[in-house]
């Protein structure tokens, strides 16, 4: 019945992003097969990432590299280990036309080859980014890092950052910890053009690189008629012809959630007006629909 209702609305939608993050195939089979940590995994720190990025979004693609990246407004790439002339040449194109990209560990070290660049990481983005990657760490135990009025870890992976360019701002830095990674940064940014580049040079623990999703994002991508996400609950939002769509489920199992909103929604489910907020059931499904202006 709730579907036959909210049917006619989702009819002629399509998810709707404004974030990508790279997914490569390639990227996991040449940093798993080499490593250099036991722990270190692809597919691990791009959960990392796209945990951080997806828990504030309505909705986030993955993509692959080659696809293209003119709609988007940040790109996240964990450990994009292998760069293809031409793709990087569309990410610079984007940055300076006004994108943000947030790059992760181990990024910029092989051709689409698989042969090792000439370059300094991150390889043919170290001229756009004005930093390079002069050493890295594979790490017994964790460091302290801090910046952005916030502290918090680095484990598994680091890399000591040095700027190139005196316009590169440094986010991060490593504690005390480990002798020649002391007070090195940890992960820079610059703007370039209309845009911006970030490095991240190191594993953060999950709070730390929340907080600079959060960073990365603000003023760039608006969440549309949601106001805020809590935790359990997945919000997934589809564009169609004059209207978009908001699909809320709340994944707990006994606790019910409030989701704030920040624009006039419609109940499609029960046909009411929702104003400020929806509260959502345990393992319960809402679905909201806002008109868009012609």
């Amino acid at each position: 019945r709730e579907l036959q209702q909210a049917g006619p609305s989702l009819m002629g939608t399509s998810p709707a992003a404004d974030v990508a993050i790279f997914y490569s195939w390639d990227n996991r089979w040449t940093v798993n097969g080499q490593r250099h940590h036991k722990a270190f995994d692809y597919g691990r720190l791009w959960e990392l990432f796209h945990t951080a990025f997806r828990s504030q979004l309505t909705a986030i693609d993955a993509i692959d590299p080659s696809n293209t990246v003119a709609k988007y407004k940040v790109i996240v790439a964990p450990a994009l280990h292998v760069e293809d002339k031409a793709e990087a040449t569309a990410l610079i194109s984007w940055v300076t036309r006004g994108g943000h990209l947030v790059v992760g560990p181990r990024s910029g070290v092989k051709d689409e080859y698989n042969r090792f660049l000439t370059t300094k990481q991150p390889g043919m983005l170290s001229q756009l980014m004005g930093a390079v990657v002069e050493d890295f760490y594979p790490l017994q135990t964790p460091i302290s890092i801090s910046g952005q009025s916030s502290a918090g870890k680095a484990e598994i992976w680091a890399e000591w950052l040095s700027p190139t360019q005196t316009d590169v701002d440094i986010l991060w830095r490593y504690g005390p910890e480990h002798g020649w990674l002391s007070g090195k940064p940890a992960a820079v940014t610059r703007a370039v053009g209309s845009g911006r580049i970030t490095y991240v040079g190191c594993w953060p623990n999950a709070e730390m690189l929340a907080k600079l999703a959060t960073w990365a994002m603000a003023g760039r991508v608006d969440n549309h008629g949601i106001k805020s996400i809590p935790s359990d609950v997945e919000v997934a939002r589809r564009e169609g012809p004059g209207h978009e769509v908001y699909i809320i489920i709340n994944h707990h199992p006994k606790d019910t959630r409030t989701v704030d909103l920040s624009l006039p929604l419609k109940n499609l489910v029960n046909g009411q007006a929702v104003e400020r907020q929806v509260v959502v059931a345990p393992r319960d499904v809402v679905i909201l629909r806002r008109e868009l202006a012609r």
